[in-house]
């Protein structure tokens, strides 16, 4: 908090690297120094000399930089101190902004939980259930990036049961020295996550006992320029995904599966996705489905579930466990160039479904089918043959919806 005197007028602008700066009249300004505080008059002698002191005990290299920031009124350092005393914590929740180019709290952390572990085999955090970082990001993570050190840490809490966090794809991954295992989480949620199957595999393979996984993921394509080589770089890889997800096969009850491509330039309307020629969005097919014998609800896009090319037949018993209770069908490639699964041919998929129960699926209870709405490319409907297959459906005792899911919408 700035020292306030009454009104104040701020603008705001991106510089060419898409971050954000705040103007006040003294000129423009990172926007994490909007997170500040003024020590000088917020904070007794007695406080200071608690804080410096609290600084020199975590035994953290250069805490002059450290003291440095606090006079400055650097919040993250605040919340990182109070972080490091809290030991007794069950739930932590940290914001977009105190991610986002953040260097005390991932230091923390990475004292506290991975290097003490690494050090002691004992956990900082002993009581720590859930974790929530940056689930208010933008919604297309342009120009963003995650810093790992307030990810690989969590891993090393053996007491964390759900974990939900917004991430972009880091230049390297790998687990310090040992690889971390979780027991204990049974959630993981990554929204609007840039990291690619690799990388999930990375992850996946600390937390053997995973029972509802969310990977939301976003592909910047940068549709507008030359593609790189090789061409199919930009391509979701579902053999990849195969090899992800066989860590967690034998445990996975949940699994939802979304896919969003866009570009750098999505915010401002620049590029044509739907007139882009180039290699398909999705390689494979994903078919470890069929070996997850606890799986009974899933979301999927339909080119992930059955493969881009319509024409290559793939039966929905060859492709999903008899343990499937309910499945949402998604079209998230629908603005892209190439895609198919558009209106008769999901209809004639979805009534081959109904012709392999209840033989093949006698647990399943409901159907739907997710349509997204694009708005920034004015794509994308609800399919003209969605009341048959809700009355077809009902016949036979299962619940069906259609849903429109509008983005682009800031």
């Amino acid at each position: 908090m700035w020292p306030y005197d009454g009104p104040m007028d701020y603008s705001w602008h991106r510089n060419d690297n898409n971050e954000l700066f705040f103007g006040d009249g003294n000129g423009w300004r990172p926007i994490e120094r909007a997170r500040s505080l003024s020590v000088g008059d917020c904070f007794t002698r007695h406080d200071l000399w608690r804080a410096w002191h609290s600084i020199y005990t975590l035994h953290r290299p250069q805490p002059s930089i450290w003291i440095r920031e606090l006079q400055r009124g650097n919040i993250d350092v605040l919340v990182a101190l109070i972080l490091g005393h809290l030991p007794s914590l069950t739930k932590l929740v940290l914001g977009f902004g105190y991610l986002h180019h953040a260097q005390f709290i991932p230091a923390i952390f990475r004292h506290k939980l991975m290097e003490r572990f690494i050090q002691t085999k004992e956990p900082y955090l002993k009581s720590l259930k859930t974790v929530e970082l940056a689930l208010d990001t933008p919604q297309y993570a342009v120009s963003y990036w995650s810093d790992l050190d307030l990810l690989r840490p969590f891993f090393f809490v053996s007491t964390i049961e759900k974990f939900h966090a917004g991430l972009v794809e880091p230049w390297l991954f790998a687990w310090p020295g040992t690889r971390p295992i979780c027991p204990s989480m049974t959630t993981l949620v990554l929204c609007r996550s840039g990291i690619e199957e690799d990388t999930l595999n990375q992850i996946l393979s600390a937390t053997p006992a995973l029972k509802h996984l969310t990977y939301d993921h976003q592909r910047n394509t940068d549709w507008t320029y030359e593609l790189p080589e090789p061409a199919n770089a930009y391509q979701i890889r579902c053999w990849r995904l195969n090899v992800a997800l066989s860590q967690v096969k034998k445990t996975l009850q949940t699994l939802a599966i979304r896919i969003k491509f866009y570009a750098h330039e999505h915010q401002l309307g620049v590029p044509d996705v739907y007139n882009y020629d180039g290699p398909s969005g999705v390689a494979g097919r994903l078919t470890i489905l069929k070996d997850m014998p606890q799986l009974q609800r899933l979301e999927i896009p339909w080119e992930v579930l059955f493969g881009w090319d319509i024409a290559i037949p793939t039966s929905w018993s060859d492709s999903l466990p008899p343990s499937l209770q309910e499945i949402c069908l998604r079209d998230d490639s629908c603005i892209v160039a190439g895609y198919e699964w558009i209106e008769d041919v999901t209809f004639d998929r979805a009534v081959q479904l109904l012709d392999c129960y209840p033989e093949s699926f006698m647990k399943l209870k409901r159907v739907d089918l997710a349509h997204v709405f694009d708005y920034n490319y004015r794509m994308g409907r609800l399919n003209k043959h969605d009341e048959r297959l809700r009355a077809m459906f009902n016949s036979e005792g299962i619940g069906f919806d259609s849903i429109l899911e509008q983005e682009g919408l800031e």
